[in-house]
């Protein structure tokens, strides 16, 4: 056995085990010049699979023992692949030659695998589900072991270059909404929580009336998942673009819940990993129940075979007529928009989530000023912002009140959250309604909640851009008038939305050369 082999090798385990992959590459390079012995040499191979390097395991092939080498090449998925550089195009396949991959595996994995590179596995934890990354291909043999319950896998959204197979929009309810699932008869799942279904439906038909192919799944944790798969992968700022329009389309979704966006980032974290995302047809190690498909009226779909025959993947013409037609607030009205864009809306028509906007973009500078404009002519607000430091006690209503009120001016909503604190609410609601734009609630709930103190408000005149008497109108510039933001939709993006990055370099390397050559032009470059 070769010393130095054995050490690199024994090298690069150990940081694979530390998480650094770049590291375990290094060592298993100069222990490919080191001359391996065959068992080391199928080590060596062995590891830079799970290093993503199979470039390097192929170049190790050779000096692997001929009985071990088929394996090996089956594990590298066979013939070498025309862009070996990247790992996670490499079809990977479970060893032995009889093995036979059913055809619900296979769409399984085309719609779900994702990189197929490296996964994450749920666990179960003391108080929750936990997650650990598995930096191993992605095999038929773990997606079964996923879809009978035996393991319950997730996959990362981004891949190596930053793109995404998919995304993935994750509904949760909200403490308050899961305390009332508890306490219904039977075992009602989170998906059939009436704000859940109102949701789901809001944006199913929002995704289909973009043109999009959604699939809907029930989490098997606290709330629902909404899929959209992609035929070509899209870098991930575009595919959070996509899913913002489908937010966006669907209007302001139930307080009762909490969403999220998959990928969260647009880049890798310091580890090489990005957001996770629970796969389907699985069971939720936190709560062991299964996370079933969702057919057109939300019922669950209990055979995984039906399920995955639903599967569709997304148009791509609807997908960048979506992401090169975003609609963003401009402050000229005389634009008009391009020919065959979507219709802006009239010069007068404004909704209710136009003036939470414009509420949430008083600077912080201003918001203490825009919050007392409130509490001065409200007395309703006033009364409650009292009661709530007084006594220490806001009903689930009342605080209703404060959150759709002071809780949308300003960035950070600074008086709302102390008198929601200070009257023992939940603080949850607040998040939730701030991660929309919902419709500031108008003085005659008000009025309806605390008709006592209606009596000193000054509410302000009906009419105008809001159509209906509210308090905020007195938090907004030059209240108690409401203006509404002007929007225009944008030209699609020139070029492609991802460029390959060897053409970007070529690109950059084809400038440097025109820059040298123009500074030095009678100048013979060194050899």
């Amino acid at each position: 056995m070769s010393p130095d082999a054995a050490q690199l090798l024994t090298a690069a385990l150990e940081a694979l085990a530390r998480d650094e992959p770049d590291a375990a590459v290094v060592s298993l390079r100069s222990a490919l010049a080191a001359a391996p012995t065959p068992l080391e040499a199928k080590r060596l191979a062995l590891l830079a699979v799970t290093a993503q390097a199979p470039a390097l395991a192929r170049a190790a092939l050779p000096a692997v023992a001929e009985q071990d080498r088929a394996e090996l090449e089956a594990l590298l998925g066979g013939e070498v692949s025309p862009h070996e550089e990247d790992a996670f195009d490499v079809e990977l396949h479970d060893g032995g030659a009889d093995t036979q991959t059913d055809a619900r595996i296979e769409t399984f994995l085309r719609f779900f695998g994702g990189r197929r590179d490296l996964y994450a596995e749920q666990h179960s934890g003391r108080h929750r589900a936990l997650w650990r990354p598995v930096r191993k291909p992605l095999l038929p043999r773990d997606v079964e072991a996923h879809l009978v319950g035996v393991r319950t896998l997730g996959q990362y959204c981004l891949f190596p270059d930053a793109s995404c197979s998919f995304g993935v929009l994750d509904l949760d309810l909200v403490p308050d909404a899961r305390a009332e699932l508890r306490h219904a008869p039977g075992e009602p799942r989170p998906s059939a929580h009436p704000a859940m279904v109102k949701a789901l439906r809001a944006l199913r038909d929002a995704a289909l009336t973009l043109g999009l192919a959604p699939a809907l799944f029930d989490s098997g944790g606290k709330g629902a998942h909404l899929w959209l798969f992609l035929e070509d992968r899209r870098p991930a700022r575009a595919v959070r673009t996509l899913l913002n329009a489908v937010l966006e389309r669907a209007g302001t979704l139930p307080s009762e819940l909490a969403v999220e966006l998959f990928p969260r980032q647009t880049t890798h974290g310091p580890k090489g990993l990005s957001s996770l995302v629970k796969l389907p047809l699985g069971i939720h190690r936190g709560t062991n129940r299964r996370a079933l498909m969702l057919d057109d009226g939300l019922a669950p779909v209990l055979d995984a075979d039906d399920a995955l025959g639903r599967l569709r993947t997304c148009d791509e013409a609807a997908v960048d007529a979506v992401v090169a037609h975003r609609l963003v607030p401009l402050p000229s009205p005389e634009l008009t928009s391009p020919g065959g864009a979507p219709t802006p809306r009239s010069e007068g028509e404004v909704r209710p989530s136009d003036v939470a906007a414009v509420l949430r973009a008083v600077p912080t500078a201003d918001a203490l000023r825009a919050e007392e404009a409130v509490l001065g002519q409200c007395a309703v607000i006033a009364g409650l912002v009292t009661q709530a430091f007084e006594s220490s006690r806001l009903s689930p209503e009342e605080a209703r009140a404060i959150i759709y009120t002071l809780g949308l001016v300003g960035p950070e909503a600074t008086l709302a959250r102390r008198v929601l604190a200070a009257g023992k609410a939940n603080p949850a609601a607040l998040e939730a309604a701030r991660r929309g734009l919902p419709s500031p609630m108008g003085c005659r709930k008000l009025h309806q909640l605390r008709p006592e103190l209606a009596a000193a408000c000054a509410c302000p005149a009906r009419g105008g851009p809001l159509l209906y008497a509210s308090p905020v109108a007195f938090a907004m510039p030059g209240a108690p008038t409401v203006s509404a933001p002007r929007a225009r939709p944008l030209e699609p993006l020139p070029g492609p939305l991802f460029e390959d990055p060897l053409a970007t370099i070529a690109r950059s390397l084809r400038r440097l050369e025109a820059r040298l050559a123009e500074r030095a032009p009678d100048q013979e470059p060194e050899k």
